[in-house]
């Protein structure tokens, strides 16, 4: 038996240049199909959008009109929304990036036979047993794949690589899991840990100088940023919250609560000690991550531009 959600298209806008690219945002909202003209549509329909950027490499490459780039671009929406409905993972307000590093040098969809109409719903039907999860973790860890791909998109483009590895699948799925229990919770600090140092140093160190003999490689990521004179405060406080997601993955079961800098780390995230209420806390620092690659994001786009200008 499945369930269906019903999608109404609300606005669709080209957003203000501020890089070397475009940004073109669709917003929606979502409810079960079941209440549609029911008395409780309205008290159950959520709200949500969805960016899509495009390099401006990759926009001449495709060489479209910008009446054709919207439909082009609306479709990646489209099917970005569709993918996440199925998934279970709707909410909030996420960001694809396309770029020669993600993207085909042949536009994959035929502009003509695209039609934008908003004022005509989409039905999702989703399957009442799927291995993705609830709510607010599932959201969160959706809008997380999605900014690691658009960073490795972004950089990509530029140099190649990739910045943000991967070292093992596992770490993904553990993000949309449930986290009600100490065993659980400790899964998701050492996913959330992984992901966070599992920086691709190889990529960034053509574009570092750096006088120690081995670097780690978030201090090559650290040297990176501060060698391109970003902000000073956005890169200390992207720094500061992967060592600190580092630190706190040294806990029991990887290491031990007495190994250096875990207490310190349960204050840095505002978590008591002991967690006692477990999946809060997983909230927190899927919360926290998803706002650091937002801004680790941010900082890209302006590096991608300097390059590309």
């Amino acid at each position: 038996m499945s369930k269906s959600y019903t999608i109404n298209f609300l606005k669709d806008e080209w957003l203000p240049v501020t890089r070397d690219g475009r940004d073109y945002r669709v917003s929606y909202s979502y409810v079960p199909t079941s209440l549609v003209g029911q008395p409780e549509e309205k008290s159950n329909t959520s709200y949500a959008s969805i960016v899509v950027g495009i390099s401006s490499t990759l926009e001449a490459i495709w060489n479209l009109s910008e009446d054709n780039l919207r439909k082009i671009l609306f479709e990646y929406a489209k099917r970005h929304i569709n993918a996440r409905a199925v998934e279970k993972t709707l909410g909030g307000n996420s960001e694809i990036q396309l770029t020669t590093y993600s993207a085909p040098n042949l536009c994959p969809f035929d502009p003509d036979r695209i039609n934008i109409d908003l004022k005509n719903p989409m039905q999702v039907n989703i399957p009442s047993e799927n291995p993705i999860a609830k709510s607010e973790p599932a959201s969160l860890a959706s809008q997380i794949i999605d900014l690691r791909d658009s960073i490795n998109a972004i950089f990509g483009e530029v140099a190649g690589g990739c910045i943000l590895a991967l070292p093992q699948e596992r770490h993904l799925v553990e993000l949309f899991k449930d986290c009600n229990d100490h065993e659980a919770f400790a899964y998701r600090v050492a996913s959330i840990g992984g992901l966070a140092t599992a920086i691709n140093s190889s990529d960034l160190k053509k574009y570092v100088e750096l006088e120690l003999q081995e670097p780690k490689p978030l201090d090559i990521l650290g040297a990176f940023l501060r060698n391109n004179h970003f902000s000073e405060d956005k890169v200390n406080t992207i720094m500061d919250t992967l060592k600190n997601f580092n630190n706190l993955r040294r806990m029991y079961p990887v290491h031990t609560d007495r190994a250096g800098g875990v207490l310190s780390a349960h204050r840095f995230f505002k978590l008591e000690y002991p967690v006692k209420d477990h999946a809060a806390a997983g909230i927190i620092l899927l919360t926290t991550y998803r706002d650091t690659l937002k801004m680790l994001l941010e900082l890209l786009k302006l590096w991608h531009e300097d390059k590309n200008g």
